[in-house]
């Protein structure tokens, strides 16, 4: 997929994106931003994590935004996220591949 839309090279970071739906929720936020830090930097990634509350229907969260600005130029190796509250999906943009 990274080659297809042509995506940052491996100095570009590779982006953890966490997000819950209420503020209900928020210690899941914080508790996935956690392990979102703590796997990036395991795997020793130059990283960064965007994190949004809100319901995933909005489409304005700031967070999501700034991920899909970075997307969209190009300014980004991978994105790392939760598909569920307990399970981390790793995108490899840059190659096309998971990074497990």
């Amino acid at each position: 997929m990274g080659k297809i839309l042509g995506l940052g090279s491996e100095d570009m970071p590779t982006i953890g994106y966490a997000r819950v739906s209420s503020h209900d929720q928020k210690n899941d936020l914080v508790r996935q931003q956690e392990l979102l830090e703590a796997f990036c930097a395991a795997k020793g990634w130059g990283h960064e994590i965007i994190a949004d509350l809100g319901s995933g229907l909005n489409y304005k969260k700031k967070g999501l935004q700034r991920l899909l600005e970075l997307i969209l130029f190009k300014r980004i190796r991978g994105l790392v996220a939760f598909v569920d509250d307990d399970d981390l999906d790793v995108l490899n943009l840059a190659q096309g591949k998971d990074q497990f």
